[in-house]
């Protein structure tokens, strides 16, 4: 799915996913136009580390990140260190 529908999904700006994929939170797929193609895994990724950040247990914007292990669901989490 492209950016516009992961934002409706998610509840984050195009800006704030485009951030996180920056990031490397998210791993989309690039078409041959360009366009990033968000898996539903990467949704999925996008909801559980907003939900990290609404419980106060990761920060929304971090310089320094630490890989966390791979979930059923995400391919990698990136948090910084409390």
């Amino acid at each position: 799915m492209l950016i516009n529908e992961a934002s409706k999904l998610t509840n984050l700006t195009k800006k704030a996913i485009e951030y996180y994929t920056k990031q490397k939170l998210v791993f989309p797929n690039i078409l041959d136009n360009g366009y990033r193609d968000f898996s539903d895994n990467d949704i999925e990724c996008l909801k559980k580390f907003m939900s990290f950040v609404n419980l106060g247990l990761v920060q929304r914007k971090s310089s320094q990140c630490l890989p966390i292990r791979q979930t059923t669901h995400c391919k990698k989490y990136r948090f910084k260190e409390n």
